[in-house]
């Protein structure tokens, strides 16, 4: 037998891992979102094909624009035709 260690014989240290620290303000996402716009907003969550995704991505990034923007925008104005 080798007198290497076996790595399934060395000790490990088995103490618990500590809890991390409480946290001292929670914040809540939606009320945040709220207050920035002061308007109650509602999530949309759409399926499209990944080629539009894509195009939809780099006409939002020449015009400087989040997608989420980008998409407003156009639902802006297509509502403000009514």
């Amino acid at each position: 037998m080798s007198d290497k260690k076996d790595f399934f014989s060395k000790s490990f240290n088995k103490t618990k891992a500590t809890a991390p620290p409480p946290v001292v303000q929670e914040v809540i996402v939606n009320d945040t979102v709220k207050d920035i716009h002061g308007v109650k907003l509602a999530r949309l969550t759409l399926d499209i094909p990944q080629d539009m995704h894509r195009r939809i991505k780099i006409r939002a990034a020449e015009k400087g624009m989040s997608m989420k923007e980008y998409a407003e925008s156009l639902f802006e104005k297509d509502l403000m035709g009514e």
